[in-house]
C-alpha cells in the first residue's frame, strides 16, 4: 500500500477501500509510537513540499483512534489502520489533509458503534462507518447523522451534498457505489440506552453525548450510557431537592423501616443484581454474590438509625436550663462511585445517608452504570418516596456540577486519588463536607515463622480475586527472609499457573476478565515496564490462553525481587499482579510501608503476637489485618484510608457515616417562673 493518491480514483475506491481493510488487518501494525504526533500538529504541518504531512497524520489518527476506544480487539486496531490507509490513497493530496482530520472528528464520536460493528467482521470500514451514523440516526440523533453522512461523502468522494466545515476541495468524477457504504439490515440495530433515575422512574436522558458500556466477556459493546448534560443534571438536582424535605421530615423509625423493606426486596432480587455486576463489571459471579451482601450489610447496619442517630441529653446544666444535643439531616447529599464496586460502594454511601433523612443523587462510573439503576428502582418498590434517591449518568461534567451546585451539600467520593483530590478541594473550596476515597497499594508483611500454607492461600484470593480490581486488594508481598521468599514464591507460581480466567457468568471461575480493554491494556504495560526496570517475571499473565479469544483477559502476573524505586511498587496497577520484596527484617517491612505514600490497607501474616501488636501500632495505614489479608471492616466500624488514600476527617459507613450525614443542633431551654434582670457579662452557669 502507498501513501501516493491515484488519478484514476473512481472506478477503484470500492476495491482500495477493500485493500486498505486487507492491509489494515492481515499487514504489519501501525506506525511506531515514537513517530506519532498529536493530530493538531499533523493537521497544522505541511511536508518540505509544501504538502500536508500525510504519514504524520496517518499515525496520529491511527493513534488517536485506539486511545479513544476503538481498539479492545486487535482485530478493531487494525481495521481502523485500514481505513486511514485507504482514505490516504484514494483522496487527492490536496484534499487529503481534511479529509483525514474529518474522519478523525467524527470517528471519534462513533467509537462505541464502530467497535462492535468491526468486531463482527464487516469488511468494509466505510460501510462500518455509514452503520454507525445509521445508529445515530435511529437514535434520533440527526445532526450528527447528517455531518457523519457528510463525512463519508467528502472522505470517498461521493456526490453528496458539501458541506463548509468539511474542509477542502472535491476532487470529482468519483461516483462511489451505494454498496460501498450502505450497511447490511444486521447492522441497522439500536443497542440499549443506560436510562436516568429521577422521580422514582426511568427516564431518557437529554443529552446526546454517550459512552459505550461494554461487556469484558466478550468485549463487545452491550449499551449506550448517556453523559449528562446541563439539562440532565438540572432536571436530576431539581427533583431530588424537591424531595429532599418531606423525606428528612418523616420519623428515623419510618425511614428505617423504608430500609428494611429494601434491603428485603434486594436480597429478593440478588441473582439479578449479581449478574448486572458480573456483565457489566466481569467478576464472576460468586464474587459479585459477596460484594452485594457486603453492601446490603451496611444497609442493615443503618435500618438501627432511631439508635444510632440519638443526641445527647443533660439536665439541670444550671439551675433551671436543660441543654440537648440532635442530629439532623443535611438536605441533598451526591454519591460518586467507582466501577470495580457497582453495588457495594454504592451502598455503603446510600444506607447511611439515606436513614439519616437525606436526598441521594447517584453518579455511578460510566463502566458499570446498570446496577445503580437497578438499585433505585427497587428502592422505589420497598416504598421509597420518588426523588429521594435519583441517579445521574455521566463523567466529569456532571462529577463537576455535583461538586459546585449550592444545593448538594455533602459529596462522597470514591475512585482513584488524583480525582479524589481534585474532588474533595473542589467541593471544600464550594462549602460542603466531603469524604473522597483514593488509591492504594497494600502490603502483606510474611515473617519468618508465618503459616505459609494460610499465606499462600490468602495471598491468592486477595492478589488476583475480581481480577486484582479492588482498593484493597494486596498488590505487594513484603517478605522477610531469603528462605522465607524462595519458599513463598514457588508455591505462589504454581497456583498463579493455574488460575481458571474465563468469561465472567461461567461456573468454576477464579477470574473474569478486566473491565474495558483500555484499562487491559493499562495493566499489561506495567508488566512490561516491570521486566524494563529489572523486576524477576515469574509467571506472565499476558501469555494466558483466555488472553487469545474475545474479552478483556490478563491472566495472574507475578514478580519477584521487586524494588521501591520500581514503578510496578510505587503506582497502583488495579490489575491481576503480586508483586514480592525481599527484605531482611521487620523493621524493614514496617519501614517500607510507611514510606509509600498510599496508607489505604495492610496486613502481616505471624504467629508471633507481640510482633503483630506492635506493628499494628506502627504502621502508618487506615485498616490493618492481622493474618487477614483484606481487613475490610464490617459494616458497624468506618473504612478509611490514611495519606493519600483519603481526603476529609469522616471515613465510610459505621458511626463516622452517620456523623458525615448529620449536623448536630444544640439546644439549651429555660422555662422561667419570672423576668430576671438584663445582664451585660459573659454567661456563666451557676
Amino acid at each position: 500500500m502507498h501513501d501516493g493518491a491515484t488519478k484514476d480514483v473512481g472506478p477503484r475506491v470500492k476495491d482500495g477501500l477493500q485493500v486498505g481493510v486487507a492491509h489494515g488487518v492481515g499487514g504489519r501494525r501501525g506506525g511506531h509510537a515514537e513517530h506519532r504526533v498529536p493530530v493538531a500538529d499533523a493537521v497544522n504541518g505541511t511536508d518540505g513540499a509544501g504538502e500536508p504531512r500525510v504519514g504524520d497524520l496517518r499515525h496520529a489518527l491511527s493513534f488517536e483512534v485506539e486511545q479513544r476506544g476503538v481498539g479492545g480487539h486487535q482485530g478493531n486496531r487494525r481495521v481502523a489502520r485500514g481505513v486511514v490507509r485507504a482514505v490516504v490513497r484514494f483522496t487527492p493530496r490536496r484534499s487529503r489533509r481534511r479529509a483525514l482530520f474529518c474522519l478523525w472528528l467524527h470517528e471519534v464520536k462513533l467509537v462505541a458503534e464502530l467497535e462492535d460493528i468491526a468486531g463482527r467482521g464487516i469488511a468494509n470500514p466505510i460501510g462500518a462507518i455509514w452503520a454507525g451514523a445509521m445508529m445515530l440516526d435511529h437514535l434520533g440523533l440527526t445532526a450528527a447523522h447528517e455531518r457523519i453522512v457528510r463525512a463519508i461523502e467528502r472522505v470517498v468522494g461521493g456526490g453528496g451534498p458539501r458541506t463548509p466545515d468539511l474542509g477542502g476541495t472535491a476532487h470529482s468524477g468519483c461516483a462511489v457505489p451505494t454498496a460501498c457504504f450502505r450497511p447490511s439490515s444486521a447492522c441497522r440495530m439500536t443497542l440499549p440506552r443506560i436510562p436516568l433515575v429521577v422521580a422514582g422512574a426511568r427516564r431518557d436522558a437529554h443529552s446526546t453525548r454517550t459512552a459505550p458500556v461494554y461487556d469484558p466477556s466478550t468485549g463487545a459493546v452491550a449499551a449506550h450510557v448517556p453523559l449528562a448534560d446541563a439539562v440532565d443534571i438540572e432536571t436530576v438536582m431539581a427533583d431530588a431537592a424537591a424531595a429532599a424535605p418531606a423525606w428528612g421530615a418523616r420519623s428515623a423509625l419510618d425511614r428505617a423501616r423504608v430500609l428494611f423493606r429494601w434491603r428485603e426486596v434486594c436480597l429478593a432480587n440478588a441473582d439479578e443484581l449479581s449478574r448486572l455486576i458480573s456483565r457489566e463489571h466481569g467478576k464472576v459471579i460468586a464474587d459479585a454474590r459477596g460484594e452485594l451482601q457486603r453492601g446490603l450489610e451496611v444497609v442493615e447496619f443503618a435500618t438501627g438509625i432511631p439508635h444510632l442517630i440519638k443526641g445527647e441529653f443533660s439536665d439541670g446544666v444550671a439551675r433551671g436550663i436543660d441543654m440537648h444535643s440532635m442530629r439532623q439531616p443535611l438536605g441533598v447529599t451526591a454519591a460518586i462511585t467507582p466501577f470495580n464496586f457497582p453495588a457495594m460502594v454504592p451502598l455503603w454511601m446510600l444506607g447511611p445517608a439515606l436513614a439519616c433523612g437525606n436526598a441521594v443523587v447517584l453518579k455511578p462510573s460510566e463502566r458499570d452504570p446498570s446496577t445503580a439503576v437497578r438499585l433505585a428502582e427497587l428502592f422505589c418498590e420497598a416504598g421509597g418516596p420518588p426523588g429521594v434517591l435519583n441517579v445521574l449518568q455521566g463523567d466529569a461534567e456532571a462529577v463537576n456540577a455535583l461538586c459546585t451546585d449550592p444545593r448538594i451539600q455533602a459529596v462522597s467520593f470514591v475512585g482513584s486519588t488524583p480525582v479524589a483530590r481534585h474532588v474533595y478541594e473542589t467541593s471544600a473550596r464550594h462549602g460542603k463536607r466531603v469524604q473522597a476515597m483514593g488509591g492504594a497499594k497494600n502490603h502483606l508483611v510474611v515473617l519468618p515463622d508465618a503459616d505459609l500454607d494460610m499465606t499462600v492461600e490468602s495471598l491468592m484470593g486477595a492478589a488476583y480475586g475480581s481480577a486484582g480490581e479492588r482498593c484493597m486488594a494486596i498488590s505487594v508481598a513484603v517478605v522477610v527472609g531469603a528462605a522465607t521468599a524462595d519458599a513463598l514464591v514457588a508455591r505462589v507460581a504454581d497456583r498463579v499457573r493455574g488460575l481458571r480466567v474465563g468469561a465472567s457468568d461461567e461456573e468454576g471461575n477464579d477470574m473474569g476478565p478486566l473491565v474495558t480493554a483500555v484499562h487491559r491494556d493499562r495493566v499489561a504495560g506495567f508488566v512490561a515496564a516491570g521486566v524494563t526496570e529489572g523486576a524477576t517475571l515469574v509467571v506472565d499473565g499476558r501469555t494466558h490462553p483466555a488472553t487469545q479469544g474475545a474479552g478483556f483477559f490478563l491472566g495472574g502476573t507475578l514478580f519477584d525481587h521487586v524494588t521501591a524505586n520500581m514503578s510496578i511498587y510505587r503506582e497502583e496497577i488495579f490489575g491481576p499482579v503480586l508483586c514480592i520484596v525481599r527484605v531482611e527484617s521487620a523493621d524493614e517491612a514496617l519501614a517500607l510501608c510507611n514510606a509509600h505514600q498510599y496508607g489505604n490497607g495492610v496486613a502481616i501474616f505471624t504467629r508471633n503476637g507481640g510482633a503483630a501488636r506492635e506493628f499494628a501500632h506502627r504502621v502508618q495505614c487506615g485498616m490493618v489485618g492481622i493474618n487477614v489479608p483484606i481487613p475490610v471492616p464490617l459494616a458497624f466500624y468506618s473504612f478509611g484510608g490514611w495519606k493519600d488514600s483519603a481526603f476529609g476527617d469522616h471515613n465510610q459507613h459505621g458511626m463516622d457515616g452517620v456523623r458525615f450525614y448529620t449536623r448536630v443542633k444544640t439546644v439549651t431551654t429555660r422555662w422561667p417562673s419570672g423576668a430576671d434582670a438584663a445582664s451585660f457579662t459573659m454567661p456563666v452557669l451557676r
